[in-house]
């Protein structure tokens, strides 16, 4: 099943939904203030592809990927 980006409007949250295809165009909540006044963002398709050898991320790269996008209301 796809996954698809939104953007809360009021919150101005970004999240992600699993949709089927069919669902694609259906309107979301938010899942932090549960609002349906949500926008689907243009997001990149990921493409799985089988590598032979990649080196693995410093630490400094590999803390980086973990970091919450500025505004996150987990932190």
């Amino acid at each position: 099943m796809p996954v698809y980006d939104f953007e809360c409007i009021d919150c101005e949250i970004m999240f992600e939904e699993k949709l089927s295809i069919t669902e694609s165009d259906k309107t979301v909540s938010c899942p932090f203030c549960q609002n349906q006044n949500t926008k689907k963002r243009l997001s990149i398709p990921m493409i799985f592809k089988k590598q032979t050898s990649a080196p693995s991320p410093s630490p400094n790269q590999a803390a980086a990927s973990r970091r919450h996008f500025s505004g996150c209301p987990c932190c």
